[in-house]
């Protein structure tokens, strides 16, 4: 790395912190006075709302990252061609290709970041807060939404229908198993009236029925109470199955989009916002690499102002792109991987297409 590369990199990554902080206090700043409602509704005070508001910040860090450095970056490009230094690096012989090195791979380090947030910091945060909020702010008994109703799925050759699944306790009521042969009529319909979590995969099961259909309906098999191994009700009893999808880790989309994949329900959804957190992670790669070459241009017509114009549309249009696709991704309208790296291709291609332009610039 030369003397300039060095420069152009402590100027990026003052600029980046300088953004960033400017972001987030304007966050806190707004977030403060939103939230200052609860002063009067739960008589909260303002250390309280402050401390919740610094528990939210990993949420909100990793929302704003990509957009911080990229205007870190088109700020940068300014200053310099501003100053003309871009110029006089280029007339020296220095090549721009060598700073777009610079900024790939500084974009991965902040992508990087991003992965640790998104997977390790914020899902731990987003409880705590929560849970803080609750008890110091609103002054309450943390209740959550632990149950799920009238659950239907799909195993095999089988129906099965859990009345209530209390995901807290681990405790499944009012079960039904409805056997199909391979002609699709209904050979057996096994009952449980509660099944109660014991360790590992073992289960208790009370008032077990099992009932042959296959001519006149009759009980052939009736317990009280047994215990058994089953895999199913474990997975049923999962926490992550009613968190909302974009408050999951990557292994916890996976472990649900697997388990319904196999019971044949939809998991599009899911599969929309895993594809989503590693756009997001990516996201500041491609802007770097596809708002580079709107920057730069040498000839003595271009001002530094529309510099920071194109810059500025680029990364309005690719943000709108992106958000418009996964909107139709989540309803269904696009898959899921498409809805999500459609706008890569498309603005990729528009920035290769701007770097063949200007190929001699870039000594491509």
């Amino acid at each position: 790395m030369n003397k300039f590369q060095l420069y152009f990199l402590k100027i990026l990554i003052r600029n980046f912190i300088v953004v960033e902080a400017f972001v987030y206090i304007i966050y806190m700043f707004f977030m403060f006075f939103t939230q200052s409602k609860y002063i009067a509704r739960y008589g909260a005070t303002f250390k309280d709302i402050f401390i919740y508001d610094v528990m939210r910040s990993p949420v909100f860090v990793s929302q704003t990252l990509p957009v911080s450095f990229i205007v870190a970056v088109v700020v940068t490009f300014i200053i310099l061609i501003r100053t003309t230094e871009i110029t006089a690096y280029v007339s020296i012989g220095g090549s721009l290709l060598s700073i777009l090195k610079v900024l790939i791979f500084l974009s991965f380090s902040v992508s990087l970041v991003m992965f640790f947030l998104t997977e390790f910091v914020v899902p731990k945060s987003q409880v705590k807060s929560n849970d803080y909020k609750t008890k110091y702010i609103e002054k309450r008994e943390e209740v959550r939404v632990t149950t799920l109703n009238n659950f239907w799925i799909k195993d095999k050759n089988s129906f099965i229908q859990v009345g209530t699944i209390d995901i807290i306790n681990k405790k499944l009521f009012d079960i039904k198993f409805i056997d199909l042969d391979e002609n699709g009529k209904i050979v057996k319909v096994r009952y449980i009236s509660q099944a109660d979590y014991i360790e590992g995969k073992k289960w208790s099961v009370l008032e077990y029925k099992e009932v042959d259909t296959t001519d006149v309906p009759k009980i052939v098999k009736e317990e009280k109470n047994l215990e058994q191994e089953n895999d199913f009700f474990t997975k049923l009893v999962d926490v992550s199955l009613v968190s909302q999808p974009k408050e999951l880790t990557f292994s916890e989309i996976k472990k649900i989009v697997k388990f319904y994949k196999s019971k044949g329900l939809s998991y599009s959804r899911h599969m929309c916002y895993y594809y989503n957190k590693i756009a997001n992670i990516l996201n500041v790669v491609l802007l770097v690499i596809v708002v580079l070459p709107f920057l730069i241009d040498l000839s003595r017509g271009f001002s530094y102002v529309r510099a920071a114009g194109n810059g500025i549309v680029i990364i309005f249009l690719y943000f709108i792109a992106q958000s418009t696709f996964f909107s139709m991704g989540k309803s269904g309208v696009m898959p899921p991987f498409w809805s999500n790296f459609l706008g890569y291709f498309i603005f990729i291609a528009v920035g290769f297409f701007e770097y063949y332009r200007k190929r001699k610039l870039f000594y491509v």
